[in-house]
């Protein structure tokens, strides 16, 4: 079971993270596109949620 869930992360890597970015955080709508992606910022959760929240729109 490691080694399937290992191959699916290394596949979904390769998908939505070609970059390397780490932590990466991927919004996608429910057909797999990608609506926005982040990392890491030092801002307060209101503000973070606020960035999440700008990609749905």
């Amino acid at each position: 079971m490691a080694e399937e869930l290992r191959n699916q992360n290394q596949i979904l890597a390769e998908k939505y993270n070609q970059e390397g970015i780490f932590p990466l955080v991927v919004v996608l709508d429910g057909k797999g596109k990608v609506l926005g992606k982040t990392s890491y910022k030092n801002v307060t959760p209101k503000e973070y949620i606020g960035t999440l929240n700008s990609f749905l729109k």
